[in-house]
């Protein structure tokens, strides 16, 4: 750090990042508070010799001797018994003549998730501290607990839970997994696999005690809302969307707990994620009549929405909240980043959360880009020269925010947008792609033969809720499309799926 830069953290006064200290004789004993605190949230620089004039306003007072408190700083952090870990080399304390007076520079890291969380005066539940703002504060009970989780190299949703019989996890939503599974890959060995068998290779079930017992990864995939809070009495899904961002009310809602759905994490996916895709005016391309190709912009949506749920900490609180605007999507989700947000950015380096939940979704085509999902959103959005995506994490409690905005440039009265050439003109209702036309025009049954492709196991209701139409309406779209040959039903009205012909 040089002098110049410090000179800047002066006007710019203390912050999330940045703490000053007088410590004209001697070092301060709550320096080793904001050592905690620092490295428990993102990391932060530490300045010995600086005095607040008045609120918001510091001068430089100077350290007498800087040799004498680097050595005692030295000495006290190597201590375990005032700091439980040292995360620091030499070149992060740093001392800076300026103005005829010295002062100390102390640029603390953000702790690893192996070493969190970092506390003093040897008690973990009264010594670990979190930066809020320009302040320290004491870490609750939850967050030293969510950090203790976040040590293990085992992933959180491994763990096993003995009080609940694996038969549980054979749901119609495990039903519609092995559907969905088998269509995307119908030569799979795993296809012949006994429902007890699959649940076991996709890590829903571990085998304990000589049984099958449930995972987390399995209970929050597939089990009913009712029998996941009785395991995590915080978990809570919530999705929001308006259609004008001015208005108060919600134009559509879904909650996990609303008690009209199975309100676990992988039908929520599939709720939500053609509700955002058919809202939001963004053109596709088409490549048959049947089938969407989508473009990049569609497939970050899925990643962003799929990176919520994989990285979420289901145990935190406040649940996941995914709220969808005309021209923006706000994702939250309980839980902080266990590596730097930089890094995570950068993209390479994966380390979820909840790998077995990864992993049930990638098996099924969501969610595949390991270590790239957050640059390849920011690729997707450069490129189009959208507003940068804002990704943050805030404190007390945990939560991780994802703020993705686009801007769409109104063209033949605001009716038509473009992208790689390809057009999607509202107005005329037309889709073209590499001179292939589909002409909607109002046309329901195309849509509902999206809805089909996209999710074999759709229901009636759900098609009604996508389309605002009524559940009879769609019942009628889908009788014209059997009688005309261009879907099926296969198994009964309950437990079956559709199937489109080509």
């Amino acid at each position: 750090m040089t002098n110049e830069e410090i000179l800047q953290l002066l006007k710019k006064g203390e912050n999330d990042k940045v703490e000053f200290k007088k410590s004209k004789n001697s070092l301060p004993d709550s320096v080793w508070e904001t050592y905690s605190a620092f490295a428990n949230t993102d990391g932060g620089i530490i300045i010995l010799g600086i005095a607040e004039k008045k609120p918001n306003s510091y001068s430089i007072s100077g350290v007498a001797n800087p040799d004498k408190i680097v050595k005692e700083f030295w000495n006290q952090i190597n201590n375990p018994q005032k700091v439980n870990i040292n995360i620091l080399f030499n070149r992060n304390v740093s001392v800076h003549f300026i103005n005829n007076k010295n002062i100390i520079a102390i640029n603390i890291l953000r702790a690893g998730r192996q070493e969190k969380p970092i506390y003093i005066n040897n008690n973990i539940m009264t010594g670990a501290f979190r930066r809020n703002a320009d302040g320290d504060y004491h870490c609750p009970t939850s967050e030293i607990k969510a950090m203790l989780r976040d040590q293990t190299e085992i992933s959180a949703d491994s763990t096993i839970y003995n009080s609940l019989p694996f038969t549980k996890l054979i749901t119609e939503t495990f039903r519609r997994y092995r559907i969905r599974f088998k269509n995307l890959k119908p030569n799979h060995i795993w296809n012949s696999l006994e429902d007890d068998e699959l649940l076991l290779k996709i890590g829903a079930v571990k085998r304990a005690d000589n049984k099958l017992q449930p995972t987390l990864a399995g209970i929050v995939m597939f089990c009913n809302e009712q029998i996941i809070t009785s395991i995590l009495p915080d978990y809570f899904l919530d999705y929001r969307e308006k259609t004008i961002e001015s208005e108060v009310r919600w134009t559509d809602r879904l909650q996990s707990n609303s008690g009209n759905w199975s309100g676990n994490v992988f039908d929520f996916y599939f709720n939500i994620i053609d509700k955002i895709l058919l809202t939001t005016k963004i053109p596709f391309q088409l490549q048959s009549i049947s089938r969407i190709d989508e473009t990049p912009f569609h497939e970050a949506i899925r990643e962003a929405v799929a990176n919520t749920l994989i990285h979420a900490d289901y145990h935190g609180q406040r649940g996941i909240v995914i709220e969808k605007l005309p021209n923006a999507i706000r994702f939250c989700n309980p839980g902080n980043f266990r590596i730097p947000i930089t890094t995570a950015a950068e993209g390479g380096i994966s380390d979820p959360r909840n790998s077995t939940i990864f992993k049930i979704f990638s098996l099924v085509g969501i969610g595949e880009r390991a270590g790239s999902g957050i640059y390849s959103i920011h690729h997707v959005w450069e490129t189009n020269k959208f507003p940068k995506p804002v990704l943050s994490e805030k404190f007390n409690p945990e939560r991780i925010l994802f703020y993705l905005q686009w801007n769409i440039k109104n063209k033949s009265s605001g009716k038509t947008f473009e992208s790689s050439g390809k057009t999607f003109e509202s107005s005329g209702k037309t889709f073209e792609s590499s001179g292939k036309t589909f002409e909607s025009s109002g046309k329901t049954s195309d849509k509902i033969i999206v809805l089909i492709e996209k999710n074999s196991s759709i229901t009636i209701p759900e098609m009604s809720q996508i389309l605002k139409i009524s559940t009879r309406a769609v019942e009628k779209q889908l009788n014209n499309l059997k009688k005309s040959n261009q879907i099926k039903r296969i198994g009964s009205a309950k437990t079956g799926h559709w199937e489109s012909i080509k």
